[in-house]
């Protein structure tokens, strides 16, 4: 793992070679936002060229995304630049004229050396840092000490070293991922000047057939995201080789599911201790989610998990009941859960289907109801629908069948799902039970994911006093059977 924390400071300047190029621009200014996008502001010498000016005529075009080379020292590299957001000229004589562009850069990737890539680390924001991490960073620092008194200088050497906790590490075992490594950075780690909100780092080493793919990198990390509960923001990442010599070097504009919050962890990590963290549990967990995202669409239903917490209070059991429905759609797709999700079985609703079209083709034929022919022949189309299992009714037998015990919160948590989903109207004393009734579909929705999973764990009960944590199988609520409390670490 490279141990200087992006090794690029901001603000930067990328130089453009101006024959050929797209854009007028000669010069790029690199900064980056208060929600660390990355921000540009363009400068060259002479008019803008004829594409660039008709484009400049948009207003506020900003969804036209335009790829240039840049050079920034000995590193070449592209741009994708979603602008000109604006164009200011300055000058009065042509051969003077100096066009300045703004804009947003969705990436910027620069190339530093030829090499063969070995792993790929992600440089992120938002990271827990109060965990006990499975995995120890031995850190080591030569000083050299100076003292000079006229003409004699004495120099000492000495050397700092220190280790903490502060990652962890699990075997994947795909084509393309061997492993990983995750965990937070230290200050001296750091080569940025930007304040960055617990900073951390995701480690991917390329299996027998190269390096993951972008969609796979961002499976293991909404993964990741489940796992510690919160989102990760990517401010860039470094491709290297197996000495850690930085290959390519990318800069993104980060998006933070959730916000920046405390974390709220699903379950616990470690039989022990309530902030450890188990590698075994993380790997079989990563493991089984990899194997079924597609299955159940996890990446989206995890995006919609986080970014409830930073949503309108009254449809924040929106986002998280649209999570439930996906993965309860997703449960019933299957070949083996398929009959479950209808009132007959196939042979027995193929004769009653049968019947029931006949008798509305004599329907039809009646001439007391020609006027109601365009109506009846919707109603005929859609008999088919009278086999399915109303939504309701297959939020219940959805926890049966995962073995979810559930009650009175739980049936709550639903009922919170059904009016964000339809927007019922609020009163004012109504909001305190709209956290409550969030909080319940949180909770229920994560146990849903670790049960479709087979992942067994203790959850946390956010919809009880002090967030108790029970068996995946234990109701949540405030009355509870004796059980197994892991302790805080010491």
């Amino acid at each position: 793992m490279p141990l200087d924390w992006i090794p690029i400071r901001l603000p930067l300047t990328l130089e453009l070679p101006r024959e050929g190029a797209h854009m007028p621009v000669c010069e790029f200014e690199v900064t980056r936002g208060d929600a660390q996008e990355l921000l540009l502001k363009g400068t060259a010498l002479g008019a803008p060229t004829p594409d660039a000016s008709r484009e400049s005529q948009i207003p506020g075009t900003i969804d036209h995304p335009v790829r240039v080379d840049c050079r920034f020292g000995a590193c070449f590299g592209e741009l994708i630049w979603r602008g000109p957001k604006s164009w200011r000229e300055n000058g009065t004589q042509l051969e003077n004229l100096k066009t300045t562009a703004t804009g947003m850069a969705e990436r910027i990737v620069l190339k530093q050396q030829d090499g063969n890539p070995d792993h790929v680390t992600e440089w992120l924001t938002n990271v827990p840092n109060e965990r006990i991490w499975s995995r120890i960073t031995e850190h080591e620092t030569k000083v050299v000490n100076s003292r000079r008194r006229g003409d004699v200088t004495v120099e000492d050497d000495s050397t700092r070293r220190s280790s903490a906790r502060d990652h962890l590490e699990v075997t994947i075992g795909l084509p393309t991922l061997r492993e990983i490594r995750f965990g937070v950075a230290h200050p001296q780690d750091k080569t940025t000047v930007q304040h960055v909100v617990r900073p951390g780092f995701l480690e991917f080493t390329a299996g027998p057939n190269g390096l993951p793919s972008d969609e796979l990198r961002n499976s293991v990390r909404r993964s990741l995201e489940f796992l510690f509960g919160c989102g990760f923001g990517v401010l860039g990442w470094s491709e290297c080789d197996n000495k850690g010599a930085a290959l390519r070097v990318g800069l993104l504009s980060s998006r933070l599911a959730g916000g920046v919050g405390a974390p709220l962890p699903p379950a616990l990590l470690h039989p022990q201790w309530v902030d450890g963290i188990d590698e075994q549990v993380v790997a079989g967990f990563i493991t089984s989610y990899l194997a079924r995202e597609q299955q159940f669409d996890l990446n989206r239903v995890v995006w919609l998990y986080l970014h409830a917490r930073n949503a309108p209070l009254d449809m924040t059991a929106g986002y998280v009941g649209a999570a439930f429905e996906i993965i309860r759609r997703g449960y019933y797709k299957l070949p083996e859960n398929e009959a479950r999700s209808r009132r007959f079985p196939p042979n027995a609703w193929a004769l009653i289907l049968k019947s029931l079209r006949t008798q509305m083709d004599t329907l039809c034929l009646d001439d007391s109801l020609k006027q109601c022919a365009t109506d009846l022949d919707k109603v005929k189309a859609r008999l088919g629908d009278l086999n399915q299992i109303s939504g309701t009714r297959l939020n219940t037998l959805f926890l049966d069948d995962l073995k979810l015990g559930y009650g009175e919160v739980e049936e709550k948590a639903l009922r919170a799902r059904n009016d964000a989903a339809h927007a019922n109207p609020l009163g004012p004393d109504d909001y305190v039970d709209v956290l409550s009734g969030y909080r319940a579909l949180h909770t229920l929705l994560a146990r849903a994911i670790f049960a479709v999973l087979r992942t067994d764990v203790r959850y946390f009960d956010y919809s009880a006093p002090g967030f108790p944590n029970r068996r995946l199988g234990e109701h949540q609520g405030n009355v509870r059977a004796k059980h197994h409390s892991p302790r805080s670490a010491p």
